[in-house]
């Protein structure tokens, strides 16, 4: 999974807004083990699981507007299957592709 860029809230410890990308979990991210809990600005950082899946968590107080956020991920398994993600946030709505 890449982050191809990030915009959102940044505060010690991301308590308000944060991406968290977890390795395994299934719809309960308690399930997998955190990898990087994220917030700020960033641009082109990397995360490979180990397990068959993974768990994307993206919270926000709403508090405040930033761009959001875009990240790529992909999968194989006799070739290699690629997705994006893209999200922002209008006023208290948050949108994602």
């Amino acid at each position: 999974m890449v982050v191809y860029w990030m915009d959102i809230e940044s505060v010690t410890s991301c308590i308000y807004d944060s991406v968290s990308i977890y390795d395994g979990g299934w719809f309960t991210p308690g399930n997998g083990e955190l990898m990087a809990k994220l917030c700020g600005t960033l641009v082109g950082d990397a995360y490979v699981t180990t397990k068959r899946r993974a768990t994307l968590v993206f919270r926000s107080d709403g508090s405040l507007r930033y761009s959001g956020f875009e990240l790529d991920y992909g999968w194989s398994r006799k070739g290699i299957v690629r997705q994006s993600c893209l999200a922002w946030q209008t006023n208290s709505t948050f949108h994602t592709i």
